[in-house]
């Protein structure tokens, strides 16, 4: 029990960074006082204070782990379970000093949070639940959220300028095999970066995703899916992981044209162009891709080392996506048509890439056709009986994956 008129500082003097704060306990902690780490006014990064127990009530602290010229510290709220609500835990004259659990759920009021100076990180065995919106006042503060089972975001998260982390199925703690992240709101950065991660990474309905400058890392330990009309913008780059893609909603907009990249968590699984999904394959419809308005779609990487197959006809619709990059370790096979030109006015490219020295080829088979400005294949082993078409003013370049 720490009460509303006690005051414990850790304060840097002049140019050295911040203490450590630790008010935790096994079972209950509440703490209503103010708590200062802060960097040195000369110099020097803000410190640590972390809150922590079973059940945790932190309504009216003060923490302020800022910095006046280095990086803001970090505040760490760490109870079993945690609601982020309008109201929090409720009065501090409500509060029992020697209730030991009242309740697994920690509910913390967002103005906590948005008055805090300082890198806010949220951990809980158990759940995260955002129901109330978040908008962080303090420039380049930081929210990190993990959770060993599931977060949900029914409300708004805002920050000006820092990052957001939102880790469910957490490696550190997790209590499931399969802790989901369901994103149902806006998330908005103003130039941070955004990383989201969990067994099912979901953007549902009326949901978004704004970064401007930032990147978004976006990790599942299964499945992505973007919901009708969510949508994810980013200027530079917007990477996805999982092994099962939907996209339903739109990624990118006029201003805000990202590369974006799909790549399978198992390295090894197969990915595909098909206007059915392939079953056990990270598969792209080309609707999904024409859902996309960026400056360029990678699919696979020097990692993988899955096949990649293009079984269906994909036509790059005008002022969407105009460069399409497939790479990997593995084998490419184009059966279809891949047409980045007619919408471009004969530009827009296509690259198809090998890595290293496992067994394999690319293949544009009879019937398969590519069709862009520019078009480069890099592989020791080709079969290009099939198409290329790069116009009266395009290139065509061919090379060997090893460069010899």
């Amino acid at each position: 029990w720490v009460g509303k008129d006690a005051r414990i500082k850790a304060d840097a003097i002049a140019s050295d960074n911040g203490g450590k704060v630790i008010v935790w306990s096994d079972q209950a902690t509440r703490m209503f006082g103010d708590i200062s780490a802060r960097g040195g006014v000369a110099g020097g990064n803000g410190g640590l204070v972390e809150t922590s127990g079973h059940f945790l009530d932190v309504a009216g602290a003060r923490v302020n782990a800022g910095a006046a010229k280095g990086r803001s510290g970090t505040w760490l709220l760490d109870p079993l379970d945690i609601i982020v609500v309008n109201g929090g835990t409720g009065a501090l004259s409500d509060a029992d000093a020697f209730d030991e659990k009242p309740m697994d759920t920690t509910s913390i009021d967002p103005s906590l949070l948005n008055s805090s100076n300082t890198n806010v990180l949220l951990q809980a065995s158990n759940d995260i639940t955002f129901s109330s919106p978040v908008n962080f006042a303090s420039p380049g503060g930081s929210l990190t959220a993990q959770a060993g089972r599931h977060i949900t975001v029914n409300a708004g998260i805002t920050t000006a300028g820092g990052a957001i982390t939102l880790s469910a199925n957490h490696a550190g703690f997790a209590t499931t095999a399969n802790g989901s992240l369901a994103v149902n709101a806006p998330l908005l950065t103003k130039g941070g970066k955004l990383t989201a991660s969990g067994y099912n990474l979901s953007f549902g309905v009326g949901s978004s995703a704004i970064t401007g400058t930032g990147d978004m890392d976006l990790r599942s330990g299964y499945a992505f899916s973007l919901a009708p009309g969510a949508f994810l913008l980013a200027a530079n780059y917007i990477d996805i992981m999982a092994d099962s893609v939907t996209i339903d909603g739109t990624i990118g907009a006029t201003g805000n044209r990202a590369n974006v990249s799909f790549t399978p968590l198992a390295p090894s699984r197969g990915m595909s162009i098909s206007s059915v999904k392939v079953q056990g394959d990270l598969s792209l419809t080309p609707d999904e891709l024409n859902r996309i308005q960026g400056d360029g779609i990678n699919i696979g990487s020097s990692a993988s080392t899955g096949n990649i197959n293009v079984l269906s006809d994909y036509t790059s619709n005008a002022g969407r996506t105009p460069s399409l990059v497939m790479e990997t370790t593995g084998s490419i096979m184009v059966g279809a048509k891949l047409d980045l030109a007619t919408n471009y006015g004969g530009t827009g490219s296509v690259l198809l890439g090998r890595y290293g020295d496992q067994a394999g080829n690319v293949q544009v088979v009879s019937g398969g056709t590519i069709k862009a400005g520019s078009i480069f294949v890099r592989s020791d082993d080709m079969d290009l009986s099939g198409a290329l078409n790069a116009g009266a003013g395009g290139s065509i370049t061919l090379m060997p994956q090893n460069g010899n």
